[in-house]
């Protein structure tokens, strides 16, 4: 644990072994030599915890490990429930770090991310599970932004990247200016037949998040157990205490999504008809989307299988998108009406249903009546 300090200068805190450039990401078992364990044995008490106030700290080679208890996350940066924005951890930085989950031990988070100016590279957190509850490998609901990942094995079976969904405790705060580069997003698929159920939701989610770019990452392995799509990009108050909360000005870039249940779900979850803004301003760019398949990777048998569903969302973008053939349909849209989607210079394949809307109208009426 790390009290709350400011250094005048950045304090490094490292092993004494040889790591890999940055450019090479960690490997838990390979490097475990190389590499610092930090254990806590008391529970709920994650190993690695950077508390409010701590300014300047780079910390690098360290595996989070719990001693046989469980634990809510595994490294914490900041409080969630903090009120002050100016408190929240600044100018924090992690490289070649790992997380690895044993099967017998349940976490709710891998990397608790409610800092200013935080960097996670070349680094590896995976198995991050709970059988009872969703879970995540990087998450955040309080931070204020400026967050980079770079070079990252993300792993966890609810969300392995997730923005939003909790209480706000600042208001007006939706976490800005997140960057998640060269990284991959997995779900192993020895978790479908190990005899271990484990939650499954998707591989990104955002409830808040604005100003994001995400480019050059590989998404695969998502089936449905919980929600089914790979990328799901929401703006929700669900908690009714954060009317202000939005996902805006996203851009994938030099992505590839696939071996997945169904693709691309961007909505308002206008919880308690409460104000939230839509989900808008969404573009891709030269995106990949691969072997979208209700028959491979859907145990409910016709229920997904499709591209995308949009629900009251404005400003979409696709350009430069290949989609080969879903075995479902290409477009669904919800009763509500989609503003501004633009589709550019893309090959989409139809898949059995082509284009319909939830109001059981198919083609170029769902595009004339449902947009």
């Amino acid at each position: 644990m790390l009290p709350p300090k400011t250094f005048s200068d950045f304090v490094t805190l490292t092993t004494s072994g040889t790591l890999p450039g940055i450019e090479r990401r960690i490997d838990p078992e390979a490097n475990l030599a190389q590499m610092v364990v930090v254990r806590s044995n008391l529970a709920n008490h994650p190993p690695i915890e950077i508390q409010p106030g701590v300014k300047k700290v780079r910390i690098l080679g360290f595996k989070a490990e719990m001693s046989g208890v469980q634990a809510y996350s595994l490294i914490r940066v900041g409080e969630p429930e903090e009120t002050v924005i100016t408190q929240q951890p600044q100018d924090i930085i992690f490289e070649h770090c790992a997380i690895t989950n044993p099967d017998n031990l349940d976490y709710h988070k891998g990397f608790e991310n409610n800092g200013h100016r935080v960097s996670l590279s070349s680094s590896a957190i995976q198995n991050v599970f709970d059988p009872g509850t969703e879970t995540h490998a990087v998450y955040t609901s309080n931070g204020k932004g400026g967050h980079v990942y770079y070079n990252n094995l993300l792993e966890s079976p609810g969300s392995s990247f997730f923005y939003g969904g909790g209480t706000t405790f600042i208001e007006g705060l939706v976490p800005t200016n997140i960057e998640l580069r060269r990284s991959y997003l997995e779900k192993p698929t020895s978790w479908r037949n190990d005899g271990i159920h484990r939650p499954v939701k998707n591989l990104l989610e955002f409830k808040s998040a604005r100003r994001v770019y995400i480019a050059g990452t590989l998404f695969e392995y998502s089936w449905m157990d919980g929600q089914g799509y790979a990328i799901n990009l929401k703006s929700s108050n669900q908690t009714d205490d954060s009317a202000w909360v939005t996902t805006e000005d996203v851009v994938f870039e030099n992505c590839t999504v696939r071996h997945i249940s169904a693709g691309l779900y961007v909505v308002w979850d206008n919880y308690y008809d409460t104000v939230s803004r839509p989900a808008s301003n969404i573009n891709f760019k030269n995106v990949l989307w691969d072997d979208i398949s209700n028959a491979k990777w859907n145990s409910e048998p016709g229920v997904y299988g499709q591209f995308a569903l949009f629900d009251q969302a404005q400003d979409l973008t696709l350009r430069h998108n290949t989609v080969l053939t879903p075995d479902n349909h290409a477009f669904h849209f919800s009763k509500y009406s989609t503003y501004g989607l633009y589709v550019h210079d893309s090959i989409i394949g139809l898949g059995g249903e082509g284009i319909r809307s939830s109001l059981y109208r198919q083609g170029v009426e769902t595009l004339d009546l449902d947009l």
